[in-house]
C-alpha cells in the first residue's frame, strides 16, 4: 500500500515572491504552499501526499471542503464523498500535498515516530481506488468486470513505482555512474498477465488488474487485451520452450481508460515489466526489451538508455524539468520511469507537473 500519510519534519521554508501571506515548505523532495509563519524548519508534521483521499467525517479537514470535496452520486443518491489532495498552483508556485501540525493528531503521539506511515491510522485512502470503486457502482467503469480473487501477490508483486520525491537520499552521489533505462509513463490502466502451471496446474493463466484477478467474461477489457495480443499462447509457448513461468506487466490505453487523454481510437497494450514467477526476479531493462521482442509484445517507449541520470540531473528540479514534454500524440506526458540497467532494486518514477496541473476531476 502506498504511504500516503507520513510523519515528517519540515526540511526548509522558502519565501514566495509577491505573496505576503504564503510561503513554501520542503518535505523531502516535495514542495507545499502554506500560510506564512505557520511552520518553521524542524517542525514535526503530518504530510499527506497527492492522491490522498481524506475522510470527510474528520472535522480536522473541514477547512478543505470548499476546495477539495469530491462527491460521487448514483441516480441522485450519494455513494461516497471524500476530500481529495492533488497538485495545485498558488501564486505561480506548484503545491503538492498537505502539511498539518502533529499537535492536531494526539492519537499518533504514543505509537508513531518520524518517518512512520500513518495512512491506515488516519483512515486515508488512495483517491484513484475510491474513484474506480464508485465508477463500478455508477456503471461507468465496466472495463474490469468481476473479480475471480485478489491479486496473486504470493506469485508475483504488483508494479508500483515510488516517486523520486520520496527518495531524496538518492542524490548523495552514490548513483552518479549508475546507468538507467528511461521510459515514458503511459497514462492508462495497469494489467498483469501470469502463466504459472506450478501454482495452478489446471488453470495456469492469470489476468489481473492492479488489485484483482479477473474472471473471463464478455466486455472485460483485460481479457480482451489478452486475446488481442494472444498473451496466453505466447506465455505458454515460452514456458514449453524454456521451462520459465513469466509474469508480464504493462499499461492498457484507449477509449474509456483513464479519460483516454491521448485519444486512442482502440485499446492498446504496452509492456513495462517482465519477471520470473518461480524466483520472483524482475528482468533487467535489456532482458525485458529482448523478451518483448521474442514474445511479439509491444514495449513502452524508451526515451533514453544507458543514461547516467544522477550525473546529468543533479537536483530534484532538474528531474522535474527533464520529464516535461508531450507524447507522440501531442498531449502532456504523464511522466517517466527510471530503471537501473544493473540493479533491479533501483527504480522510480517522476511525474510531469504540467500533466498533474492539467488533470481534472
Amino acid at each position: 500500500m502506498r504511504r500516503l500519510a507520513t510523519i515528517r519534519l519540515v526540511d526548509e521554508v522558502f519565501p514566495i515572491e509577491n505573496a505576503d501571506r504564503l510561503e513554501q515548505v520542503a518535505i523531502g523532495g516535495w514542495r507545499v504552499v502554506v500560510g506564512k509563519g505557520e511552520f518553521k524548519r524542524g517542525d514535526k508534521i503530518v504530510y499527506f501526499e497527492i492522491d490522498s483521499a481524506l475522510p470527510v467525517t474528520d472535522e480536522r479537514y473541514d477547512f478543505l471542503k470548499e476546495r477539495c470535496l469530491k462527491r460521487w452520486m448514483n441516480h441522485g443518491e450519494l455513494i461516497l464523498e471524500t476530500i481529495r489532495i492533488k497538485s495545485i498552483k498558488l501564486r505561480g508556485v506548484v503545491s503538492q500535498g498537505l502539511v498539518m501540525p502533529i499537535m492536531l493528531f494526539p492519537e499518533l503521539a504514543l505509537n508513531f515516530n518520524v518517518g512512520d506511515d500513518v495512512t491506515e491510522a488516519l483512515g486515508v485512502e488512495h483517491y484513484d481506488e475510491l474513484a474506480e470503486k464508485c465508477g463500478r457502482i455508477q456503471g461507468v467503469c465496466k472495463i474490469a468486470g468481476n473479480a475471480k480473487g485478489n491479486f496473486p501477490s504470493h506469485i508475483f508483486s504488483k508494479s508500483d513505482e515510488e516517486r523520486l520525491q520520496n527518495l531524496t537520499e538518492y542524490f548523495d552521489g552514490r548513483f552518479e555512474d549508475e546507468e538507467f533505462e528511461v521510459t515514458e509513463k503511459f497514462d492508462g490502466s495497469s494489467a498483469t498477465y501470469i502463466y504459472s502451471p506450478s501454482n495452478r496446474p489446471d488453470d495456469p493463466f492469470y489476468v489481473c488488474s492492479r488489485n484483482l484477478e479477473l474472471k473471463e467474461e464478455e466486455g472485460n477489457l483485460y481479457w480482451d487485451i489478452a486475446k488481442k495480443y494472444d498473451i496466453l499462447n505466447k506465455l505458454k509457448s515460452f514456458y514449453e520452450e524454456t521451462g520459465e513461468e513469466l509474469a508480464v506487466q504493462g499499461e492498457i490505453v484507449g477509449p474509456g481508460v483513464n479519460k483516454n487523454r491521448d485519444q486512442y481510437t482502440e485499446h492498446e497494450f504496452r509492456v513495462y515489466r517482465i519477471g520470473n514467477v518461480e524466483n520472483h526476479e524482475v528482468f533487467t531493462p535489456d532482458a525485458c526489451f529482448g523478451t518483448c521482442a521474442r514474445l511479439g509484445l509491444p514495449h513502452v517507449k524508451v526515451i533514453k538508455n544507458r543514461f547516467k541520470a544522477f550525473k546529468e540531473l543533479k537536483t530534484m528540479e532538474a528531474f522535474l524539468e527533464f520529464v516535461k514534454g508531450k507524447t507522440d500524440r501531442g498531449h502532456e506526458r504523464e511522466g517517466m520511469v527510471f530503471k537501473s540497467n544493473r540493479n533491479g532494486e533501483l527504480h522510480f518514477k517522476v511525474i510531469n507537473n504540467d500533466y498533474l496541473l492539467k488533470e481534472k476531476d
